[in-house]
């Protein structure tokens, strides 16, 4: 098991796509992180917000560039290293692989290697982002998004409503921490799933795509009913009600995946 992951590690790791994406999705929170100084340079102390407040997550200057991000996030999450099981099988390497070791590692190790590669370039690149802003902007700013006085902790700028707001008023560091976990966790629950699918879809344009196609559509479902609050989207952009949704919608992404590798491992066909 454990020469199956490496072997597994080392294959995503040195691919061009794996490095290609890897770049895109650290250079995205960077390149708002320049922005954020380029408009802040010269302002006045009294106009400059906290490096917790500036971050990519929850920056007014980037907020733009993180929507955007966020519709396209489970297309990126998709793309980084979900294919691996497909480029294995259509290239036959598979074949050698599976005479070594038994079908449910060879499935097991498919999906540790997916989720800890896409949970790590995802947490890093939003973990750079916060360092940088760290080291660049004052940990207590005097202006903020919400334009309440500094002195503010949480009378007016709180809600008992909104997702983990709580808190975001108590502790904004760990906020931001756990906001970037739960962008790690769904962005590699969105692999699991391609990975999933492509046990029954080889080509991995064609499942990549048909996922995509199929989150959009439910999007445009929830925007056109009026629910765009209990989208997952949503709690990513961190306005969002309650916490019970959120828990569903993870439940969700973990199920799908779930059933799928568990239909794969259980049919008597090939792998």
């Amino acid at each position: 098991m454990k020469k199956l992951l490496h072997m597994d590690f080392k294959n995503i790791i040195n691919s061009m796509n794996f490095r290609a994406i890897s770049i895109i999705m650290i250079s995205i929170p960077i390149i708002c992180f320049l922005v954020n100084c380029k408009i802040s340079y010269g302002l006045p102390i009294q106009f400059v917000r906290s490096s917790l407040e500036e971050n990519f997550l929850n920056g007014t200057v980037s907020r733009h560039v993180k929507l955007w991000f966020i519709l396209i996030f489970p297309l990126l999450s998709m793309m980084l290293c979900s294919d691996i099981y497909s480029i294995q099988y259509n290239n036959g390497i598979y074949k050698s692989i599976i005479t070594r070791c038994s079908k449910k590692k060879y499935i097991l190790s498919k999906i540790i290697v997916v989720f800890a590669l896409t949970f790590s370039v995802i947490f890093i690149s939003l973990f750079i982002n916060q360092v940088l802003c760290i080291i660049t902007f004052p940990l207590k700013g005097l202006d903020n998004a919400m334009a309440l006085p500094a002195f503010d902790i949480g009378y007016f700028n709180y809600s008992d409503s909104r997702f983990l707001d709580l808190l975001r008023v108590q502790n904004t560091c760990l906020y931001n921490l756990v906001y970037m976990l739960i962008y790690s966790l769904v962005g590699a629950l969105y692999a699991i799933i391609a990975l999933s699918t492509s046990f029954f879809i080889k080509n991995s344009k064609v499942f990549i795509i048909s996922i995509f196609i199929i989150y959009f559509g439910v999007y445009e479902f929830f925007i056109t009913q009026g629910l765009e609050k209990f989208h997952l989207n949503s709690y990513l952009d961190g306005d969002s009600v309650g916490n019970g949704v959120f828990i569903a919608w993870i439940f969700v992404l973990v199920v799908i995946p779930f059933v799928f590798t568990a239909i794969k491992y259980k049919s008597k066909n090939e792998i």
